[in-house]
C-alpha cells in the first residue's frame, strides 16, 4: 500500500512540477493574447510556429517533472526502480496523449517519448542515494 501511495504522490508532484515549469516557459515565450486552448486547430498552428526555445521549455518541464515524481516516489517509500519507473510511464502516457492531440514536430515527439523514463529513474536514484546518506551520515573529521 505504501508503494501505491508513493507512486500516486510521485505522479501528482511530477504533474505539478511540469505545470510550474511550463508556466515559467509561458512567461518567457508568452502565447498570443486571447488564445483559445480549446481550439485544437489554432493550438496546432501555434505549436508549429513556436520558437525552438518554447518547445525546449516543454521538454525541460517534462524532464524535471518526471525527475521530481521519481524522487518523491522513492523518498516516500517506493522501491527503486519500481516506483520511478511507474511514475515515468504514467507521465509518458500523459505526454504522448498531449502530443497525439496536438501535432508536434517529429524531433519533439521523439525527444518527448525518450525523456520521461530516464529522468524519472534519475530522480529515483538521487532519492535513493540521499536516503542512504540520511541513514549513514558521513563521519566528520
Amino acid at each position: 500500500m505504501r508503494t501505491v501511495v508513493a507512486v500516486i504522490l510521485g505522479v501528482v508532484s511530477g504533474t505539478l512540477a511540469i505545470a510550474l515549469v511550463e508556466r515559467t516557459g509561458h512567461q518567457v515565450y508568452p502565447p498570443p493574447e486571447g488564445l483559445d486552448i480549446e481550439d485544437r486547430e489554432t493550438v496546432a498552428e501555434l505549436v508549429a510556429a513556436a520558437p525552438i526555445g518554447a518547445l525546449l521549455f516543454v521538454l525541460a518541464a517534462w524532464g524535471i517533472g518526471a525527475g521530481v515524481g521519481g524522487w518523491i516516489s522513492v523518498r516516500l517509500g517506493s522501491p527503486v526502480p519500481r516506483g520511478p519507473y511507474i511514475v515515468g510511464l504514467v507521465l509518458l502516457a500523459f505526454g504522448v496523449t498531449n502530443m497525439l492531440m496536438i501535432p508536434h514536430p517529429t524531433w519533439f515527439f521523439i525527444a518527448g517519448v525518450l525523456i520521461f523514463l530516464p529522468t524519472a529513474l534519475l530522480g529515483g536514484r538521487l532519492a535513493h542515494r540521499s536516503r542512504r546518506e540520511d541513514r549513514w551520515p558521513r563521519a566528520t573529521g
